[in-house]
């Protein structure tokens, strides 16, 4: 590797080629840049600001940028035309110009122009290029550009699910999904394709999903063979495993797992967990969880186990290579239909364009116009980039500095490619390094490079190499001192608590606060401290602690404001305003933080009934407003009216609550204009960001920064690189993230690689690449301080392979325990004491606070409230039920012709709810009195004669045939009320349920049920059953519906049925009635068993019902007993 010279800013010559600068942390990489842009203005006349490319990664960053050259520039003109200045590089620039009389005036051009200067970021670049020379890149003129393509990608992986998962035998794709396949899973495989479109993936060749499917068939062939011959003894042998040790010492559990291999290989029809039966008897997993003295069992079926594991991780792997393969296509394929871009496009789009037919002209264009060009963040490039501006720049003459530091760059998970950055360093000759740091105190950069300069490869990656620097000559000149004294700039701590961390470290800063600190004339004060975190969990943890001891926080978060608890508070309040006549709904609005009743007050506006209609009427004021309006104008108002902004800030933490609220109340606005959104629409995609079924994780949805004027920073090591702060403390420096999938294969030319198969020589190189970012994190959380930095060292498994471990070694290496600039030592205890910036008040003075949460996933839940979010499903619009007549004019007379709608609907289920179907003698008096009650004249007849034709119904309910006539009255309980508790219920559970074992929709529910968007629930499930009864010894339950499906009985036969079944979710209230009589039997009828007692469910399509079409207007289902106790064990959350 060859060495890296010292970067003197005005000494060093800038050249005609490329060079490469190595900026370590706090050693002023911006100021250089600025420094570079005003030197090239300078020292090249022919350059102007507009010719001049200056590219950084993000718009914050190149905001900054912007600024901070401009202000240079401002700065220089005003020393240039003789104003005074203590700023040495100025004065000798000034004086190295002083022959040059136009210096001055191409400073002047420069600002006035200033807004022509092209500082971009990558992406901005690129569209640039692309927009302007869309000709000669071969690129579409009108194409979209689309800021978020998740909703795209994740089609791809639903449509590529449903053809693999949907068709074809049941236990392989059962085993796949063992293996850990699964949707979220392939979500990640794309997401990496679309950061790295040169993804490799090994092996090369695999076999098919079909031929490893047959193996598999075979191998259960074999197996089933083997168990036949075998079972006995193996049971015999788990009987009594005083051989085994873990889980295979368990009798009764390996008894359960032998029972499920035996329900496996019967009927093939085992669940997920059934399956573990398979790993779990496989010969590596019992000869694993084998004693020492034992000899280790052999039998057959265990190595037939083995077998079929391994062809399931064989299966899996091709599955996902598969994948890789038809991602790659359809995203090509899908965005050229659809005429789209996204970000990662414009890069692979000018990269190919300049690796293209007409690139050499496309590139001398780029240069002609950008005559030079300075990269920022160079670090955290990737191939792609890299080969942009290697390929405009290559060969030529034009200055083109690289300028990052490969110490830092953390961004792996974004893309960011630090292999990349170092095959550039192997490229390019001219390299330098700054080497003084401006940010940190002189002894804090002694023990940051006594820490990093005592093994030679620190970071691991050979070519990434650890160079001392200095500090600067101001470094002292406002010290920490405490009661005047110097103390130890870097401290490292041991634990071994792990739960205790946040509350040592918060007890800490505020001994730290109230201990005579100062830094210069300043006492220390939270806005002075910082306190990284790895996760934004640990770092929600230490706000929890510091706001237990009254220290003022803020919360750095990368979270998303969506899932906050004001968003949902937002949610019940808008759904109040949106249906201001639904009281319940105005009840848990004004119930909410933000409007601020309490439990007492709602008594009380219940009991005084102008005081509620007056509340009513306000909202549905605001419903008014909002029509009228719009919603910002509605939301305004409503805020000032309830005193929403008062009342946040009352809260401990209102700052962080008011701060949510406006950001919600900014973003819904923005979707209401951008959308055109409704007020229903509104409500239902609030409801999708909530629920995270919008994969639209954007940028702007990540919690905003409260006011942290007078705050502790709590921040994630990824959000501070950039950052500094007077003292910080890194309390998590041990936790060692996950590993990625990816590696850089030497035999690939350090492509970036995945391997299916995970060979233990790549499972290595994997590991090694995990623990060299996590040392460059490291080296990142070390160089944010000016002053102190103190680190936790926490002994844990695996946290001795941390990059704490490998640099620190918990304190314990000479040159560390001997420095006088690091201190060793035990994490001090924690306590109790507050922080008190001011004399604290008189305690009978300070009203309680209450600080909790509330849990409002409790509630009450039934299939109405399941379904009420639920999207639209527009894929099946336009398909034909088969034998369905076209649609003609819905008929006046007879049961077709029955008013619609849930008015005329509540009148047939009276009806049928009292009437004797035994005794049908005077069944005229019935409808005519209910059909008066209801307002509906002209339809006694056809009334009457829909309750015969139902009472005559043929109910095929299995091997029984049977009607409602021939159901004593005695043998039928009609609106039977349900309630069974439940617990944390989500869609995800309800889909995954669905997906193992429901087989009526040959793969569909699934899909739909994931559309449902419900937020996980506790409490009770509840409804109504229409009717239950028994016949022959066997209990059913039938639901009455009055849908119009059309006018003639054609419209309603078994097809239509279904459909109509599917499209309302049917299928569904069926399942949760199901769940709700089996609960109810086996409590109420003694020796209840479900396949003999179960009859099954009936639902009638009343208008459908007619003795001519003895089939029409009726659905019947009888779920397998194995769905309905999954289904119900789903409910309690006890599987």
């Amino acid at each position: 590797m060859s060495t890296r010279e010292k970067f003197d800013l005005l000494e060093t010559e800038i050249g005609d080629s490329s060079m490469l600068i190595e900026a370590s942390a706090g050693t002023g990489k911006t100021f250089t840049i600025t420094v570079l842009v005003l030197r090239l203005l300078l020292e090249r006349p022919e350059l102007t600001i507009d010719r001049i490319l200056v590219t950084t990664f993000t718009e914050l960053a190149t905001a900054e940028l912007r600024s901070r050259i401009r202000e240079r520039l401002r700065n220089a003109l005003a020393v240039f035309g003789g104003e005074p200045t203590d700023d040495e590089l100025l004065l000798k620039l000034r004086e190295r110009h002083r022959n040059d009389s136009d210096a001055a005036a191409r400073l002047e051009a420069a600002l006035v122009n200033f807004d022509e200067a092209p500082i971009y970021t990558i992406h901005s670049f690129c569209q640039r290029v692309l927009a302007e020379r869309a000709f000669e890149s071969g690129t579409l003129f009108d194409a979209e550009l689309i800021t978020n393509q998740r909703e795209l990608l994740r089609e791809i992986v639903n449509d590529f699910w449903r053809s693999r998962f949907y068709t074809g035998e049941r236990l392989p794709a059962l085993l796949a999904l063992r293996g850990k396949i699964s949707t979220k899973q392939l979500f990640k495989d794309i997401e990496e394709l679309t950061k790295n479109p040169d993804l490799v993936v090994l092996p090369a060749q695999f076999r098919t999903y079909q031929e490893i499917a047959a193996d598999i068939a075979k191998a259960l062939t074999v197996l089933r063979t083997h168990w036949a011959d075998e079972n006995m003894s193996i049971r015999e042998l788990f009987r009594e495993p005083a051989w085994a040790k873990g889980d295979h010492q368990e009798a009764g559990y390996m008894a359960l797992l032998l029972d499920q291999l035996e329900q496996c290989l019967s009927d093939q029809s085992g669940s997920l967990e059934q399956l573990e039966c398979i790993e779990k008897l496989g010969t590596s997993a019992v000869h694993k969880n084998t004693r020492a003295a034992h000899t280790k069992p052999q039998r057959r079926v265990f190595d037939s186990c083995d077998e079929i594991s391994e062809l399931t991780a064989e299966l899996c792997a091709a599955l996902r290579a598969e994948f890789f393969a038809y991602a790659r296509t359809q995203l090509r394929e899908r965005k050229l239909t659809r005429n789209v871009v996204s970000y990662e496009d414009l890069l692979t789009r000018l990269a190919e364009a300049l690796d293209g037919p007409g690139g050499d002209e496309l590139a001398a264009s780029i240069r002609e116009r950008y005559h030079a060009a300075l990269i920022d963040e160079f670090q955290d490039t990737d191939p792609v980039q890299y080969s942009i501006f290697s390929r405009i720049y290559r060969g030529s003459t034009a200055p083109v500095a690289f300028i990052g530091d490969p110490k830092q760059a953390i961004y792996a998970f974004r893309g960011a490619d630090v292999f990349t950055y170092m095959n550039a360093a192997r490229e390019t000759q001219r390299k330098f390094t700054l080497t003084t740091n401006w940010r940190s105190a002189s002894r804090l950069v002694n023990a940051v490079n006594t820490i990093f300069s005592r093994q030679p490869d620190a970071f691991l990656l050979e070519e990434i190499q650890f160079e001392p620097v200095a500090a600067s000559p101001q470094a002292d000149e406002t010290p920490l001192l405490f009661d005047g004294q110097q103390d130890a700039p870097f401290h490292l701590w041991t634990s071994t608590d792990k739960e205790e961390l946040p509350d040592r470290v918060a007890s800490e800063i505020v001994r730290l606060l109230g201990g005579g600190a100062t830094i210069g004339r300043d006492e220390i004060e939270p806005r002075h401290i910082a306190v990284l975190a790895s996760t934004n969990a640990q770092a929600a943890n230490v706000q929890e602690a510091l706001r237990a001891r009254r220290v003022p926080s803020v919360l750095y978060s990368s979270a998303n404001v969506f899932y906050s608890r004001e968003a949902g508070e937002l949610r019940d309040v808008l759904a109040a305003v949106v249906q201001p006549g639904h009281e319940r709904l105005v009840r848990a609005a004004i119930c909410t933080d933000a409007l601020g009743r309490t439990g007492n007050e709602l008594d009380e506006l219940s009991r005084d009934e102008l005081r509620w209609e007056a509340e009513l009427l306000r909202f549905q004021q605001h419903h008014e407003i909002w029509r009228d309006r719009g919603f910002i104008q509605m939301l305004r108002q409503l805020a000032a009216r309830h005193r929403v902004r008062q009342r946040l800030l009352s809260y401990p933490d209102g700052e962080r609550r008011l701060t949510n609220f406006l950001h919600l109340a900014e973003l819904l606005h923005i979707a209401c204009v951008e959308q055109r959104l409704g007020m229903n629409g509104l409500l239902k995609w609030l409801g999708q960001q909530m629920q995270g079924t919008s994969f639209a994780d954007r940028e702007e949805h990540e919690l905003r920064l409260e006011s942290d004027e007078k705050a502790v920073r709590i921040i994630t090591v990824h959000k501070s690189k950039g950052l500094e702060f007077d003292v910080v403390f890194c309390p998590f420096v041990w936790w060692n993230g996950p590993t990625r999938a990816a590696f850089h294969d030497p035999a690939a030319n350090w492509r970036l690689t995945v391997d299916l198969s995970d060979r233990e020589a790549h499972k290595a190189e994997r590991e090694r690449e995990a623990l060299a970012e996590n040392l460059r994190q490291f080296y990142v959380a070390l160089t944010r301080a000016k002053h102190r930095c103190t680190v936790v060292w926490r002994a844990e498994e695996k946290a001795d392979k941390s990059a704490c471990a490998r640099l620190l070694g918990s304190g314990t290496r000479p040159e560390i325990a001997s420095s006088a600039d690091i201190m060793v030592g035990p994490l001090p205890e924690a306590n109790e004491a507050p922080y008190t910036s001011v004399a604290p008040r008189p305690p009978l003075l300070e009203p309680r606070v209450f600080g909790g949460a509330i849990d409002r996933s409790w509630g009450v839940a039934s299939f109405t409230k399941l379904i009420s979010g639920r999207e639209t499903d527009r894929s099946d619009e336009g398909a034909v039920v088969e034998g369905i007549e076209p649609l003609q004019e819905a008929p006046t007379e007879g049961i077709a012709g029955f008013p619609r709608g849930m008015r005329a609907g509540t009148c047939l289920h009276e009806i049928l709810e009292e009437v004797d179907f035994a005794d049908l003698s005077d069944v005229t008096e019935l409808p005519r009195r209910k059909l008066s009650a209801y307002g509906i004249e002209g339809f006694d007849t056809a009334v009457t004669e829909n309750v015969r034709n139902v009472a005559a119904l043929t109910l095929a309910g299995g091997s029984h045939r049977f009607s409602l006539a021939q159901v004593e009255q005695t043998a039928r309980i009609p609106e039977l009320e349900f309630s069974f508790p439940i617990n944390s219920f989500t869609t995800a559970k309800l889909a995954e349920v669905f997906a193992q074992e429901y087989e009526v929709l040959a793969g569909e529910m699934p899909l739909r049920i994931e559309r449902l968007q419900f937020h996980p629930i506790s409490g009770f499930m509840t409804g109504f059953v229409d009717l239950i009864f028994e016949y022959g010894g066997r209990f059913y339950f039938l639901d009455w519906k009055s849908n119009w499906l059309g006018p003639n009985l054609q419209s309603y036969h078994s097809a239509a049925i279904r459909s109509e079944m599917h499209r309302h979710f049917y299928t569904l209230q069926l399942c949760i009635y199901s769940v709700a009589l089996h609960r109810y039997l086996a409590m109420r009828k003694p020796g209840y068993d479900y396949d003999k007692h179960f009859g099954g469910a009936f639902y009638v399509f009343l208008r459908g019902v007619d003795p001519s079409h003895p089939d029409n207007g009726i659905h019947y289902e009888r779920l397998n007993r194995a769905f309905v106790e999954k289904l119900s064990a789903v409910f309690a959350d006890a599987r």
